[in-house]
């Protein structure tokens, strides 16, 4: 009786192909965990590592990588908490669907602004007032939202920082400064969000904002002429819809449910979505892995928008942080935006956008006309 066939290696193959793509720089500031981390989450989105596919084990990476354990075990775990890896008991770690399922199947690469025509918008019709009313200080039970714990600034802190700094007469500290912002600063936000939120952003990709507010004000007006459509989430976030509806844009409604905005009742011809998915503003949905992937296929198939309100992502009660939308486009069509009125106070006017390396120059100098970046 004949041998029966031998069973595939398929741990060997994937192994292969995802050992020659890997390479970690010992030389970078970025921990080795945080680099395999990055690396084999962008070889799943773009399709290399395909679900279903069996990845090495930790013993045969440390051996192939000349790293720690204790390296790829943190890689490992952050992957499988965002759902792109998946742990079999006995039977090893493979790539889940839970991503590469909803994302496109080749991302189409947007083009370059000069290649867009009207990719930048002229100054729309006049503004108009629609603003909320403001909130009383005085009423202590007030309801309206995105309002601070005032008791638990750290003034002490804040105190000693001013004193430190309030003799500076240079010209970073007394002139106009850095259009694009204080610089270390700026790096600072990059860091924070690489090694928070896993962004993958330079700190040539942050302007530094006097809010979010700023930060969509100058959007409108830099990629919506008027009459242009944008999607917006119903219920959502007033002053994010203000800000375009400001630009004399047609603004529709998304519903939301459980998962997030939805996405399939978006209209095609809309050029701009605006969406919170880390904290749905104002019911606090967590978008979900597929819908993240379902917005982002829509902006790459009708070469839109995405600005991503990261409003409140610091502040959780409960469930894993997901990955941003910006994170995971790798076609360049989102806009991060992120503010630290929640965890400092919004008193502060201390927000930053996180953009596309072409859009940032032009993002720029739209901000030079509407109002420059707070100095430090």
């Amino acid at each position: 009786m004949s041998d029966p066939p031998a069973r595939p290696r398929i741990m060997k193959g994937a192994g292969g192909r995802m050992l020659a793509a890997v390479e970690l720089d010992r030389g970078s500031a970025l921990p080795l965990h945080l680099q395999l981390y990055r690396q084999l989450r962008g070889l799943i989105l773009d399709g290399t590592l395909p679900p279903e596919t069996r990845l090495p084990s930790t013993r045969t990476l440390v051996a192939e990588l000349g790293v720690s354990r204790l390296t790829v075990v943190n890689a490992f775990e952050q992957l499988t908490a965002e759902g792109f890896l998946r742990a079999r008991q006995g039977d090893g770690t493979y790539v889940d669907a839970l991503w590469t399922a909803t994302m496109a199947p080749a991302p189409v690469a947007r083009p370059q602004l000069s290649e867009r025509g009207a990719a930048t918008s002229a100054r729309g019709a006049s503004l108009f007032s629609e603003a909320p009313h403001s909130w009383d200080p005085k009423d202590t039970e007030s309801f309206v939202p995105s309002q601070v714990a005032a008791s638990a600034f750290p003034a002490g802190v804040w105190r000693r920082l001013l004193a430190r700094h309030a003799t500076r007469t240079d010209a970073a500290a007394v002139g106009y400064g850095d259009p694009y912002g204080y610089e270390p600063l700026r790096q600072a936000i990059a860091d924070y969000l690489n090694d928070v939120r896993g962004l993958s952003c330079g700190a040539e990709q942050v302007v530094v904002t006097s809010g979010a507010q700023q930060a969509f004000n100058v959007l409108a007006v830099l990629l919506l002429d008027p009459a242009d459509t944008v999607l917006v989430e119903d219920p959502g976030h007033i002053s994010g819809r203000l800000a375009f509806q400001s630009q004399g844009c047609r603004v529709q409604g998304v519903p939301v449910d459980d998962a997030g905005a939805v996405a399939a009742g978006g209209d095609p011809s809309a050029r701009l979505a605006y969406l919170t998915p880390s904290r749905q503003h104002p019911l606090g949905t967590v978008m979900s892995p597929a819908r993240r992937g379902e917005w982002i296929a829509w902006a790459q198939a009708h070469g839109s928008w995405i600005v991503e309100d990261d409003c409140d992502s610091e502040l959780r009660y409960h469930g894993k942080l997901l990955p941003p939308l910006f994170g995971l486009d790798q076609a360049r069509h989102v806009i991060y935006v992120g503010t630290f009125s929640k965890v400092l106070a919004p008193s502060l006017r201390l927000g930053y956008a996180v953009l596309p390396h072409d859009l940032v120059e032009p993002f720029t100098s739209a901000c030079s006309v509407i109002g420059t970046p707070p100095r430090p």
